[in-house]
């Protein structure tokens, strides 16, 4: 949403920008591959260390 919505337009009120986010909301099926693209399901796990010895 930020890409399409957010840091694309510049919007005069409130309600232009209610409108483009309900927009994309309602049409976000078309950004499915977009979207699928920016997320991973690629977690990095850390170890803990016990500190307190």
């Amino acid at each position: 949403m930020y890409k399409k919505i957010i840091n694309t337009m510049f919007y005069r009120n409130n309600e232009e920008f209610r409108k483009a986010v309900l927009f994309f909301f309602e049409h976000i099926s078309r950004c499915k591959d977009e979207s699928a693209a920016l997320l991973t399901l690629i977690f990095h796990i850390r170890k803990l260390q016990n500190n307190f010895n």
